[in-house]
């Protein structure tokens, strides 16, 4: 029961919003200033996004 999703920010992020996502939060891929793709379940709480390593690594995302 797991689902993606996008979460919409009304003001660009942060440099350590950024950081934070590519880092630290393992349910959200950063994408651009304004967008983030979430991974997660309604029924079992947050759930890490699979092969967010090779993502991160395939769309070039690095630390600001």
């Amino acid at each position: 029961m797991s689902a993606y999703y996008y979460v919409l920010f009304r003001q660009p992020m942060t440099d350590s919003t950024w950081n934070y996502l590519l880092e630290d939060d393992c349910t959200r891929i950063p994408i651009c200033d304004t967008m983030a793709l979430e991974y997660g379940s309604p029924a079992f709480g947050d759930i890490c996004y699979p092969r967010k390593n090779e993502i991160l690594k395939r769309l070039n995302l690095k630390k600001r």
